[in-house]
């Protein structure tokens, strides 16, 4: 039996048969038994007719554990062996308060360190366990960020090409803006790099649609110190803007730095670009030079830096 892992924006809303949520409550993780079986299996179920996926896995998530405040984020598109057209949602959700398990064919929930052998689908279960540890909540307000695993590459790219033109127009010439947010060459990009040491990577969605992004790690800079960090690149659909997004992305991004053991950050921005700038400048970075022609198409960079 094979578990095949595909990135969001591939998903088919029509194929989607079942939502799994990976819970985490106080540092554990939260399974449960289905009343005619002595094994254990993280939460989920089928999609009713009509129903959103991710009403699905709120329904699902609250009737097998009776969680009653929770953030929920998507993962990643699954299916099993051949039958790519029957897939699934894999959600990560962070429990606050459990309330009283409902009615329902399950009998008991429990707390795990880790998962235990004794699985309902001890095929499966591992696999999708796999992928929602690797990519924990980061941030929660006012969207769900968590960190990106390998098959966010393809969202990744979405979003940035999607606020590379929402940004830039009228900051970078036309055909570099074009060569640019080529969303397949972005793609290719961001399929080889994530996943590499010493960066972090974190997404926040709506729903199932990523609407923001950030990359931070190592200064990629020559010369600089080994405790010189960077925020490479935080980016967030116009239609957030106002909402605290960018501030939360920034925040993780910075929370990541100082866990990596940098002492300073460093970044570059488009000269003209004033309001990211005053963003910035709002968040203690210090403007601390000018690179001419640095920037796509040869447009002026400018440098700041901070203190973590």
């Amino acid at each position: 039996m094979t578990v095949h892992f595909s990135p969001l924006c591939e998903t088919n809303p029509a194929d989607l048969a079942f939502a799994v949520i990976a819970a985490r409550y106080r540092g554990q993780w939260l399974l449960v038994r289905h009343r005619e079986r002595s094994t254990w299996e993280i939460p989920g179920g089928h999609r009713e007719p009509g129903e959103d996926i991710t009403a699905t896995a709120r329904r699902e998530l609250w009737e097998e554990t009776g969680a009653s405040d929770f953030d929920l984020v998507p993962v990643c598109r699954y299916h099993v062996d051949d039958n790519a057209s029957r897939a699934g949602i894999l959600f990560l959700a962070q429990i606050r308060a459990l309330g009283e398990l409902p009615p329902s064919e399950i009998a008991e929930r429990r707390l795990f360190d880790e998962l235990p052998d004794n699985l309902t689908y001890p095929e499966i279960q591992p696999h999708l366990h796999g992928r929602a540890y690797r990519a924990p909540f980061v941030g929660g307000s006012p969207y769900p960020i968590r960190r990106a695993v390998a098959e966010d590459y393809a969202d990744f790219a979405r979003v940035l090409c999607q606020c590379w033109r929402e940004t830039y127009a009228g900051l970078i010439p036309d055909d570099v803006l074009d060569r640019n947010t080529d969303e397949v060459h972005r793609r290719q990009m961001f399929a080889s790099i994530m996943g590499k040491r010493g960066q972090f990577y974190a997404i926040a969605f709506d729903g199932l649609r990523p609407v923001g992004i950030v990359n931070a790690g190592v200064s990629r800079e020559d010369g600089d110190p080994a405790d010189m960090g960077e925020l490479a690149a935080i980016y967030t659909l116009a239609e957030t803007y106002g909402s605290g997004l960018g501030q939360a992305l920034f925040d993780a991004a910075m929370d990541a730095l100082r866990g990596m053991g940098m002492a300073q950050a460093k970044l570059f921005v488009l000269e003209a670009n004033g309001r990211a700038r005053r963003f910035y400048e709002k968040n203690g970075f210090t403007l601390t030079d000018r690179l001419p022609y640095g920037g796509p198409g040869e447009t002026p960079l400018v440098c700041y830096q901070r203190v973590l």
